[in-house]
């Protein structure tokens, strides 16, 4: 691989991790893998070099601050999602990191649409680079016990409770889903109360606004960024990449997995201490995934304490939200409750749900468009997608593994979305496509198709009509 094609892959590696709560100073943290990629997200809007993570490389995206719920989905279609989820597993676990990118700023090569891609067969590619590993010994689907959130008695019993519905869908399998008819349960499942939006306006608004001072304290506590050393280690013997020194870490800002970052609270600068963690089940390392594990943390430097506004003013709105869409803090509130209210809403659809079988079919077609997407990512590096991954310290079955249960739930969510579109007679336009690619700042429909799909814009719209016509029921 050329140099410059190292070059420009580190630059979209530092790129990709968008959405990152650790300090960008340094590539050593223990994130938490990021939420699912359908969860919505506020996104920070100030450049300020002390606030919560002290990072001084973070841009302001362009346009609104606020990210985009057609974004999110879009992240969920388009393999962007899954390179970026890599490629922060790959930084993360030089610093035991698991986070993703979530923002939806999926990559998008200059020969998208463009003659030097032929995905007519999978694993044709691009000319000259073969990728067909990628649709060979493709790994069986998950079982459903694993892929559903529930059991099947379970979901029965919530029917007869009044909490879910059965509905049949258009493969032929039975699926339960929360019952959004049930309007007491309902509305007391996605309800919003006030001190949930001043939580979510303080961790995402009056958080960008910290101010780093110095501080004359020995013992580490609460919001102080602080030096330190780590060394992981499962069952005795240090992991890989597990290990960092002189990382600065700002203590809870939320950028490590569980408990990490408390595990610094109360120690004295120059002591070391073992701290028992347990990794997330869905972490994204098959060494690492819900493993039992100690980190000798030692404390090398208290830098200083981030001291944050103690309430929401004008001001802060305005400078947060820099596009003018919100200026006051009755405002900001407002789409604060919205935010949340439609967060809950989803959650509520996605989350709550058995379903008997999928179409193996329409797994496959998925996971063919995602590593199709991948093989275009990789092409603009002169690579194939097993060479890429190589650099990055991932596997081809890794991937693959991946990306097939990516599609499964992909699959899924489709089918509680068609069953709800079904039930209230809710389409996707032509008019509605074209409205979209002019908001997504394309010239015509077909732009927009070459660059996301055709799939993954319908798959969009139709969530995003089905989510508002949730939020019409609540009162």
């Amino acid at each position: 691989m050329s140099k410059e094609n190292n070059d420009a892959l580190e630059q979209e590696k530092e790129d990709a991790q968008v959405i990152e709560n650790d300090d960008e100073t340094t590539d050593n943290d223990t994130s938490a893998p990021a939420d699912d990629a359908t969860d919505n997200d506020m996104s920070a809007s100030t450049d300020d070099t002390t606030d919560k993570d002290a990072s001084a490389d973070e841009e302001k995206p362009s346009g609104s601050p606020k990210l985009l719920f057609a974004e999110i989905v879009i992240a969920v279609a388009a393999i962007g999602f899954i390179i970026f989820a890599l490629i922060s597993n790959h930084r993360g676990q030089d610093s035991v990191s698991g986070n993703t990118a979530t923002s939806g700023n999926t990559a998008t090569p200059d020969n998208i649409g463009s003659d030097a891609y032929d995905n007519t067969l999978p694993g044709a590619g691009i000319a000259g680079i073969d990728n067909s590993i990628l649709y060979e010994d493709i790994p069986a689907l998950p079982d459903m016990a694993e892929l559903n959130q529930m059991t099947e008695e379970e979901a029965q019993a919530a029917v007869t409770d009044g909490t879910m519905l059965l509905f049949t869908t258009k493969d032929g399998a039975s699926i339960y889903i929360a019952n959004y008819t049930n309007a007491d349960y309902f509305n007391e499942e996605t309800s919003v109360s006030e001190s949930e939006i001043e939580d979510c306006i303080k961790e995402n608004i009056l958080y960008e606004f910290g101010e780093l001072t110095e501080t004359d304290h020995t013992v580490v506590g609460e919001n102080d960024v602080i030096n330190a050393n780590f060394v992981g280690k499962l069952d005795g013997v240090a992991f890989d990449n597990g290990s960092a020194e002189n990382v600065e870490i700002t203590v809870g800002a939320g950028g490590y997995i569980p408990g990490f970052e408390d595990g610094f609270i109360g120690m004295a600068v120059g002591e070391t201490k073992d701290v028992p963690l347990t990794f997330p089940e869905n972490y994204g390392s098959a060494e690492l995934n819900g493993k039992d594990v100690v980190f000798t943390l030692t404390v090398n430097e208290i830098i200083g304490t981030i001291t944050y506004p103690e309430e929401l003013t004008d001001e802060i709105v305005q400078e947060y939200f820099y596009d003018g869409s919100y200026t006051t803090v009755a405002e900001c509130r407002e789409y604060t409750k919205e935010f949340l209210t439609e967060n809950k809403v989803w959650s509520l659809i996605e989350e709550n749900y058995y379903i008997t079988s999928i179409s193996e079919e329409s797994v496959h077609e998925y996971y063919n468009e995602e590593m199709a997407t991948l093989e275009q990512y990789a092409a603009q590096y002169q690579m194939s997608v097993e060479e890429m991954l190589s650099y990055m310290g991932q596997s081809v079955d890794d991937l693959k593994q991946s990306v097939i249960t990516d599609a499964c739930y992909t699959v899924i969510l489709n089918s509680i979305l068609d069953t709800i579109a079904a039930e209230n007679e809710i389409t996707v336009t032509d008019e509605d496509i074209e409205a979209f690619a002019l908001e997504y700042g394309c010239p015509d429909v077909e732009t927009l198709f070459s660059l996301i799909g055709e799939k993954s814009v319908k798959d969009y719209l139709l969530q995003d009509k089905i989510l508002e016509y949730l939020v019409s029921l609540l009162p």
